[in-house]
């Protein structure tokens, strides 16, 4: 039974490192490229739709919209940053 058990714990432990916590690494670069410029697009406009007062600045569901848009950001950004050193490139 020991053996069996070990059978299934390898097979575990191996079907979740198959999987990734972050979607974005998955993305081939010309569509993480086209996902970050949205999301740049998304944050400029959603700011300037605050700054217009279409939008209550204090409403706590704004507020954590904009720290998953900037999370995403960030997370794209530092996915494309990565490649490119690692491809020793200086722009895509």
């Amino acid at each position: 039974m020991k053996e069996s058990n070990r059978c299934c714990k390898k097979s575990a432990e191996k079907e979740q490192s198959d999987f990734s916590n972050n979607i974005y690494k998955e993305l081939k670069i010309p569509d993480l490229k086209r996902e970050y410029q949205k999301s740049k697009q998304d944050k400029y406009q959603l700011r300037a739709d605050i700054l217009k007062g279409d939008f209550d600045k204090d409403d706590p569901l704004l507020n954590y919209y904009m720290a998953r848009l900037e999370e995403k950001f960030k997370s794209i950004k530092d996915l494309l940053n990565k490649w490119l050193r690692e491809k020793r490139l200086h722009t895509i």
